[in-house]
């Protein structure tokens, strides 16, 4: 575990340290492809080292190729981020909640194993996430804002 650790350090500091080179996001947007393709072949396994150069050569790649079609699409996705902070406060109680459910109605626990109702699980997380920052969030950090910063809140909005 310790080993795991010290590598997932240093392979973050080797990727800025690649990241820094010209060229680096062609280059490491290959290196994703590449790795991408040997796992999907079966060439080699989703072990640890091999999904650590996936996601960092893809990190690499995205952050240095520059804007495109990929960086409009996350631009339409960014809005998601308003959901974390209430996803991490409401992911446990509703996975709770869903395994109470279902023992209450008699059903098999081997059901979260579907895909389908993991999927249905995450919808319903991000749904209840985005909906928790809109209308209990949002307004409680207008409200802060408006009362610690009396002139710069209407700035903040």
């Amino acid at each position: 575990m310790v080993v795991n650790c010290a590598l997932c350090f240093f392979a973050g500091g080797a990727a800025e340290t690649v990241s820094q080179r010209p060229k680096a996001g062609w280059i490491s947007a290959l290196a994703a492809m590449l790795m991408a393709g040997l796992l999907l072949a079966g060439v080699t396994n989703p072990g640890t080292y091999s999904i650590m150069l996936l996601s960092a050569a893809a990190i690499i790649a995205a952050a240095n190729i520059g804007p495109g079609p990929v960086a409009a699409v996350l631009g339409r996705l960014a809005f998601l981020g308003n959901a974390t902070y209430s996803s991490y406060l409401i992911h446990f109680p509703m996975q709770l909640l869903a395994v109470l459910a279902v023992d209450a109605a008699g059903i098999d626990r081997a059901i979260f194993y579907n895909p389908a109702v993991f999927l249905a699980y995450l919808a319903a997380v991000i749904a209840s996430s985005l909906a928790v920052y809109r209308w209990f969030e949002r307004p409680a950090q207008d409200w802060i804002r408006s009362v610690a910063l009396p002139g710069r809140a209407a700035a903040a909005g």
